[in-house]
């Protein structure tokens, strides 16, 4: 028999004891067992508490042998080394689970290969939620199972690269393709592991996903130097439009001091409207520059939609078709109604140029409840619901490279003299302006649609 051990002056020589003699009958086990007699000796395992090995006797009292006595002991140590066994297994689990616990807890992907095959023996739920897969589907495989050749390449070069130098390799930007095919950036950290006779053993690596923040990094940058060009364009747009109004007032004067009839009259027609395109430019710069009065108001977007649809058909052409698609119980929003103006126009002649005969460009107006998945799928939103006004065409679409220049100023795609670039520019520094945010998406052959959200008021 094998208990705590709570018996005072217990040694590790055996005892013997007798009913009545040095432990008190009435209490357990000694009353409910009926022991008699009881030779007990103490065990003490490495790493845990003292124990106690006892026989009993218990039909009637009795002396123990001295072969009694060394068969205790024997077993006794034998009994004392397995607890030992025991109690070092079970710390060891314990310290593995704990290990494990923090391993899946740690927010960034863990993950850990064989050296030899550069196949995962370990990856964390961080790693599970960043690539999609499952644990199970990655224990046992390599890169190979998982990524396209050209990314598994790269891995398993950089993975031998480890075992070379002997040191943590620092990877500050590598992309990789998650289960749905998203394209995620990553900063990781990768160290050799060697065993006791220093051969490679296994490869450890920690990855922080930096989508996002390299998102906001560029969203930052771009807001910078757009700043900076509309300081520069407005201080020149000011001094630029003095100077074309007094050409302007002088080439009208010219004008009617000359016969319609004479061909200076048409070079001076000619340099009028050269004149008047120049200052639509720069009305265009002095908006982007925000060096305009501005005045927000409250109103209904529905309203300031509807008062522009005529002039908006007029702009884009009989060939194509209007759609105007109002929503429904509109929220208010604040913005000046010129602003809004400067976003239909400026979106609509955008939608009409990319359509080469005949075609649609739609407007919609919409809520916009916020959510959770909603500020997942636009991480440049706030808090917040919002009115979403969207214009999309059936034009010629945009390739992935020039969508990404959309916004850029003086980008554009259109011929010398068909266009300054400025217009969506200047769309996407209104919509900034008032707290709002613009998405667009596109593709070759399937038209484009940009999506305005203002905030609700």
């Amino acid at each position: 028999m094998t208990k705590r051990a709570h018996l005072q002056g217990t040694e590790e020589k055996p005892q013997a004891l007798l009913a009545g003699h040095g432990l008190d009958p009435e209490q357990d086990p000694w009353k409910t067992l009926g022991i008699q007699a009881q030779l007990t000796v103490l065990l003490h395992p490495r790493g845990g508490p003292p124990w106690v090995c006892g026989l009993h006797q218990c039909d009637s009292a009795r002396q123990w042998t001295l072969q009694e006595e060394q068969l205790l002991q024997e077993i006794s140590r034998r009994l004392a080394d397995s607890l030992t066994n025991l109690l070092m297994y079970r710390n060891l689990e314990e310290n593995r689970r704990f290990l494990d616990t923090v391993i899946q807890n740690i927010p960034n992907m863990l993950f850990v290969k064989e050296a030899e095959s550069l196949r995962f023996v370990c990856i964390n739920k961080a790693g599970e939620q960043l690539l999609g897969y499952d644990r199970n589907e990655f224990i046992g495989k390599n890169d190979y199972d998982f990524f396209p050749k050209e990314e598994a390449d790269l891995f398993t070069a950089k993975d031998r690269e480890l075992f070379k130098y002997k040191e943590v390799v620092d990877i500050p930007e590598e992309s990789i393709q998650t289960k749905e095919g998203k394209i995620r950036l990553l900063h990781t950290k990768k160290l050799p592991v060697f065993d006791e006779n220093g051969e490679p053993k296994f490869i450890m690596g920690i990855s922080e996903d930096i989508t996002e923040r390299k998102k906001l990094e560029a969203q930052y940058q771009q807001a910078q130097k757009m700043e900076s060009i509309g300081r520069l364009a407005g201080g020149v747009a000011h001094h630029f439009n003095n100077m074309l109004g007094a050409i302007i007032g002088n080439l009208e004067i010219a004008m009617m001091t000359v016969d319609p009839s004479q061909s200076l009259y048409k070079r001076l027609q000619n340099a009028l409207i050269a004149a008047e395109r120049s200052a639509q430019i720069t009305r265009q710069l002095l908006d982007f520059a925000s060096t305009q009065a501005i005045t927000s108001q409250v109103a209904d977007l529905n309203e300031m939609v509807t008062d522009m649809i005529e002039t908006l058909k007029v702009l884009v052409g009989e060939q194509i078709e209007l759609i105007w698609s109002p929503g429904a119980e509109l929220w208010p929003v604040q913005i000046d109604r010129a602003q809004i103006d400067q976003i239909l126009t400026n979106l609509c002649v955008n939608a009409r140029d990319s359509i080469a005969d005949a075609g649609t460009i739609s407007l919609e107006t919409r809520n916009i409840a916020s959510d959770l998945a909603f500020h997942q799928s636009h991480p440049e939103s706030t808090p917040g619901d919002y009115v979403l006004l969207s214009v999309s065409d059936t034009g010629s679409g945009m390739d992935q490279e020039t969508l990404a220049k959309t916004f850029e100023p003086f980008f554009t795609t259109k011929e010398v003299g068909k266009g300054t670039g400025l217009g969506l520019a200047t769309v996407h520094g209104i919509v900034i302006q008032n707290q709002g945010f613009i998405d667009v998406t596109s593709s070759l052959g399937r038209g484009t649609t940009f999506s305005v959200y203002l905030p609700r008021r």
